[in-house]
């Protein structure tokens, strides 16, 4: 028993924390080196890809798959240049960066709750539909949106980064721990059939997880926004890849439930980040850079996820 326990301890924390590790030592020893601009560029990189997975736990406790949240953030991010562009304000340009991927995360979840829509259905249907919306805003406006944001907004600092995730990761841990909302987000994603029995309203926790994942993307879109020159579809181009890969090189459970952690986000979007480095070091001057590079992750990704899933069955069998 004790054997098992150490081992979903070592695939759930302890390699994936030595993973980002290994990959930061291995990025210091391709560069020579790592200059504190370096650095910062790096941690700011993981502030924001954090800030987006933190809320995408919320769905993927509860069973939920999200693919469709680089295109929630590519909505959000031309939503809000097409505001800024035409208003000037910064304010208005947060707010729809924020509103427009909530709404977005809150119509995935009527079409999952109401529905009956099994998840893969509903985030495939919304990643289509919400990159249709975000290419068509972008074309209106000839495929690129300037806003010239970057370097002229109180936004764009590390330590605006730095305080926009403590303060989010703040009010996720309270909602997640203190309040129910992450103990029956666990027995839904766990058993859903049994959490009914006890009284628990899927529709009401699937609801507050899509409505945290939209927070949190909203927030990571403004943040990109604030951050960019013009936006364009690459702005954004393997996000959705970024958010999955974060998420389960964290050590989340591929099935979600009690095995869910939210730091599982942190420790996933260090080595997302790393990794997409040291890929760039290797072979950022190749012209199929891109398709080498999405390869090369997708075969760590499916790595984990077998290891994730043995394990999951192991404990599955020694509980029964």
């Amino acid at each position: 028993m004790a054997g098992n326990k150490g081992k979903r301890f070592f695939c759930s924390r302890a390699l994936p924390t030595a993973f980002a590790l290994s990959c930061l030592l291995t990025l210091c020893l391709l560069r020579g080196g790592m200059s504190a601009d370096y650095l910062l560029s790096l941690f700011s990189r993981v502030l924001v890809l954090s800030v987006i997975t933190v809320g995408a736990v919320f769905i993927f406790t509860v069973g939920a798959f999200g693919i469709s949240l680089g295109a929630s953030t590519l909505l959000g991010l031309s939503a809000g240049a097409a505001v800024y562009g035409a208003t000037g304000s910064i304010g208005l340009a947060f707010l729809t960066c924020i509103g427009a991927p909530t709404a977005a995360c809150l119509i995935s979840s009527m079409l999952s709750t109401l529905f009956d829509l099994p998840a893969y259905v509903t985030a495939a249907l919304m990643l289509g539909l919400l990159g249709s919306v975000a290419r068509v805003i972008l074309e209106a406006h000839g495929g690129e949106i300037y806003t010239n944001l970057l370097g002229n907004n109180p936004f764009d600092t590390v330590g605006a980064r730095l305080w926009s995730f403590v303060l989010y990761f703040a009010l996720c841990v309270i909602i997640y721990h203190v309040t129910p909302v992450g103990k029956r987000q666990k027995a839904l994603g766990d058993d859903r059939d049994m959490a009914r029995l006890t009284g628990i309203s899927r529709r009401w926790y699937v609801g507050i997880g899509f409505l945290m994942a939209g927070l949190s993307v909203g927030l990571g879109a403004f943040l990109i926004l604030c951050s960019s020159r013009s936006i364009t579809v690459s702005s954004v181009f393997d996000l959705g890849f970024n958010i999955i890969f974060a998420i389960l090189l964290g050590g989340m459970s591929l099935s979600g439930g009690s095995k869910s952690r939210l730091l599982s986000s942190v420790t996933g979007s260090l080595s997302a980040i790393f990794l997409s480095e040291i890929l760039r070091e290797i072979f950022g001057y190749a012209p199929t850079y891109l398709g080498i590079s999405q390869g090369i992750r997708g075969a760590i990704l499916l790595i984990f996820m077998v290891m994730l899933a043995r394990n999951d069955k192991k404990g599955e069998k020694n509980a029964g």
